[in-house]
């Protein structure tokens, strides 16, 4: 019951962001993301003697365009250090509590721990980004950032099942991705596409597609299809059957993630629910060796439950 508890509360938890500007022209700040699946700390610095541009984060079509249009144009360095708190868990319930872990298995495509820690394929990463940078405000504050640009990540594990194996990787993206957070609303937005090389032979190197979009406005109705929803899709091509896509068209997808949410401000805005929920299409011939006997085709119910105050 209390690694029930634990879990449970684990996944209500809420993002929290901090920044810390370290001159006064602006050129290198340290920001902090703590989430329950995505925590991070990264460092940005100007590559010439400009600061930071600013940006309302009502205007849009204004910082679309800034990032768009300088796309090709880096003039910032960032470097990030990333976990994945959620999915570690996982991994560690798995491994060193299995009866538990198998005592919550619904039905065959419904593991409750699996359901709320699994869609992240690695527990972490270091990550260096060239690009441009910019901080989106709400009256003069910083409320969050946007960036464009080119983004290298490696790590040395690979997540599948809630189960953890060796694998030094390779990640190379390009990224269009930002987020802002005031006191009413709340808003993220990603599209990525980018190829996954891994030295473990036994797991398919990878082409992918991802968008993800998030809203949340505590004045606005929950049934608002745009300001209190968010939407996730993701899917992975094996690298190596793509130039033979007729003949491989059936086993060319190694994983899809598609995750439909809806948030429900309560008691005049304090609060807000959250719940999202979806699948993830794991297709086990992007897996040979080894794997191959560990990991099959399947399909798996994701459940993620939020609570923000």
């Amino acid at each position: 019951m209390q690694i029930y508890l634990i879990l449970f509360f684990v996944s209500l938890s809420s993002a929290y962001t901090h920044l810390w500007t370290l001159d006064t022209a602006g050129r290198h700040e340290i920001e902090i993301q703590l989430d329950a699946y995505y925590s991070a700390v990264d460092y940005i610095a100007s590559l010439s003697n400009s600061s930071i541009p600013r940006i309302s984060s009502e205007e849009e079509s204004s910082y679309f365009g800034y990032l768009f249009t300088r796309f090709f144009q880096p003039r910032f360095v960032l470097l990030e250090a990333s976990l994945n708190p959620l999915p570690i868990v996982g991994v560690a319930l798995k491994k060193y509590t299995p009866e538990f872990y198998n005592d919550v298995q619904i039905n065959p495509s419904l593991n409750l721990i699996k359901a709320v820690t699994i869609g992240f394929p690695e527990p972490g990463a270091l990550s260096l980004f060239f690009g441009n940078v910019v901080n989106l405000t709400q009256k003069q504050k910083v409320v969050g950032k946007a960036y464009s640009g080119f983004l290298m990540s490696y790590g040395n594990k690979h997540i599948v099942n809630n189960s953890l194996f060796a694998d030094h990787w390779v990640e190379l993206e390009m990224k269009v991705k930002g987020a802002a957070i005031s006191d009413r609303v709340k808003s993220s937005w990603s599209f990525r596409i980018g190829s996954k090389q891994h030295f473990n032979q036994d797991i398919s190197d990878i082409v992918y597609l991802a968008l993800k979009y998030e809203k949340e406005d505590r004045d606005e109705s929950p049934w608002s299809i745009l300001s209190n929803s968010s939407f996730e899709y993701r899917m992975d091509l094996d690298q190596n059957k793509i130039p033979q896509i007729s003949e491989h068209k059936d086993k060319i997808a190694v994983r899809y993630i598609a995750i439909l949410g809806k948030k429900f401000p309560i008691m005049g805005g304090d609060y807000v629910i959250s719940l999202d929920m979806g699948s993830i299409r794991q297709v086990g011939s992007g897996y040979s060796g080894q794997l191959a006997n560990s990991v099959k085709s399947e399909w798996i119910w994701v459940v993620r439950p939020n609570l923000s105050f």
